[in-house]
């Protein structure tokens, strides 16, 4: 999913719907669609609340030299409501996450979060895999139930990925990426 925002922001597709302000990476992994965006100028953050991916996040801010445009957060997202005031302070005007679904309890959470950390009008993207992850499917309509507008397509996966990327054990994965306007009702 990261590789499909990757190629997303490195065509401009993303770019041009980004706004003004600080752009979050929830569950950023490796940051590979963050630091993709910070090569570009966008000011990112990423985050993980694994420490081993906190500690690389960091190498890969400094082997692509965009320490002046990205930094680290550690970031569980059970504990967002504990976290609000940070969040806010960061004035993100986006947040995106590549992957991130795997359970109901995951799209629980991902679902509130942004309450916390985005703006009444702020953006959210997503990319998710449509087949084998608990949670994934379910995901948009949480979203919608939570008030918020959501835009969503699928994304199918070209032979030489599907081999990469999912082998055999998910045969005929698709994608499904998500546009999230927040409601004024939802955001905090």
């Amino acid at each position: 999913a990261s590789i499909h925002f990757a190629h997303d922001c490195s065509v401009a597709a993303l770019p041009h719907r980004l706004r003004a302000g600080r752009v979050l990476e929830v569950g950023a992994g490796l940051g590979l669609a963050g630091l993709m965006l910070a090569k570009m100028g966008y000011k990112v953050v990423l985050s993980d609340r694994e420490p081993v991916l906190l500690d690389r996040l960091r190498d890969n801010i400094e082997v692509n030299s965009v320490e002046a445009d990205c930094r680290v957060l550690s970031l569980d997202w059970a504990k967002a409501p504990k976290m609000h005031r940070l969040l806010r302070a960061q004035r993100f005007s986006t947040v995106m996450g590549a992957d991130v679904v795997y359970t109901e309890v995951a799209a629980d959470l991902l679902v509130d979060l942004l309450s916390y950390a985005l703006p009444e009008g702020g953006l959210a993207f997503f990319v998710n895999a449509a087949k084998y992850r608990a949670g994934s499917e379910a995901f948009s309509t949480k979203l919608r139930t939570a008030g918020h507008k959501v835009m969503e397509g699928v994304i199918s996966v070209e032979t030489d990925l599907q081999d990469l990327v999912c082998g055999s054990f998910e045969p005929e994965q698709e994608y499904i990426a998500l546009i999230v306007h927040v409601s004024a009702s939802v955001a905090g």
